[in-house]
């Protein structure tokens, strides 16, 4: 179980209702902040972990189906990254249930223009990227919030960790 903690304008561009309080999630990667990112005449869904800041961009088009295609853009981003397949599909079993509610951490918020700022300027210089490597690209860059960590590491440190253990 997680939580799709979506900024006020991604609310009122899917007109969702959402909930004041959402459980804790079970999943490694926790729950996942989503907003906007309109880069030029793209139009994307951009999706970050709370966990380890691993960016996830969907075209905005795939909003109707939201959670089967983010879990898919998910997969093909962790798989990239080289995360076993056994753990990519615990990770997802554990994203079958959903809620959606609104952002609750500034920090995130703010890593999340970071990249977006990043994501807008390797699109400048290469518009032909795809979504997933656009996230393939964000996920090598350091970030303050995790210690100068990438998302990458970090990413591949809380599944493998989960992955030993059981």
């Amino acid at each position: 179980m997680f939580t799709f903690r979506c900024t006020r304008k991604l609310i009122r561009r899917l007109q969702i209702p959402v909930e004041r309080e959402a459980p804790q999630p079970t999943t490694r990667l926790g729950d996942w902040y989503a907003d906007l990112l309109f880069p030029g005449p793209q139009r994307y869904l951009f999706l970050v972990s709370e966990r380890s800041l691993l960016p996830v961009f969907m075209p905005l088009r795939e909003q109707d189906n939201l959670l089967a295609n983010f879990r898919a853009r998910l997969a093909a981003v962790l798989l990239a990254l080289d995360v076993p397949e056994s753990l990519v599909v615990r990770e997802l079993a554990e994203m079958e249930e959903t809620r959606l509610s609104t952002t609750a951490s500034r920090r995130i918020l703010a890593s999340m223009r970071d990249l977006a700022r990043n994501a807008k300027a390797r699109l400048e210089m290469a518009p032909e990227t795809s979504p997933l490597d656009l996230a393939l690209y964000l996920t090598l860059t350091p970030c303050g919030p995790l210690g100068y960590r990438s998302p990458a590491a970090v990413t591949r440190d809380l599944l493998l960790r989960s992955g030993r253990g059981a």
